[in-house]
């Protein structure tokens, strides 16, 4: 099982290309070649979705602002687990509640959700966060697995970043490695 996840990601890094695209333009990519539409905080998961993404982002920038994240001490005891699993539960609840409260000049978004729903066939959420250059993608239903390759493939990737091994980088092979 690792073995072929490791092929699939040397297959996937092979495959990347050099060559990258603004959000602006991935925005206008989305639209056109998938019917995309942007959301707004009428959609039903429009909050949970911002409010995951500003949680997200405080975990990596600001980690300082949060509490400290409970360690577990003993993986293999059952009773050591499920105390970790609920003192992590506790944490969460209180960072989240933090992050909450942090005024936007701490964490400066600029999120957008796009969507493409095809009913009962499923549906796709596109996230983007404009000031780090971060996408974010969900979906369910067959195809879209490809329409995500897709939108990141045409995101895409400079030499540098291939050099460096970057985040970005990485999303990409992750997500083609899928």
């Amino acid at each position: 099982m690792i073995r072929k996840h490791q092929n699939r990601l040397k297959k996937a890094q092979k495959s990347i290309k050099p060559g990258t695209h603004t959000l602006e333009e991935t925005i206008c990519y989305m639209k056109e070649h998938y019917g995309m539409i942007e959301a707004d905080d009428t959609y039903p998961l429009y909050e949970i979705y911002i409010r995951r993404m500003r949680f997200s982002l405080a975990q990596r920038e600001r980690l300082d602002l949060l509490p400290k994240q409970p360690k577990i001490i003993n993986f293999h005891d059952k009773e050591a687990r499920d105390k970790w699993s609920q003192e992590i539960e506790e944490w969460e609840k209180q960072a989240e509640a933090i992050v909450e409260k942090l005024p936007q000049e701490v964490l400066n978004m600029d999120y957008h959700l796009f969507i493409l729903d095809k009913g009962e066939d499923g549906s796709m959420q596109v996230e983007l966060e404009m000031n780090r250059g971060l996408i974010e993608t969900q979906y369910s239903g067959r195809g879209f697995g490809a329409i995500q390759k897709d939108v990141y493939r045409y995101y895409g990737v400079s030499e540098e970043d291939i050099a460096n091994q970057t985040e970005r980088h990485q999303n990409l092979v992750s997500i083609l490695a899928q």
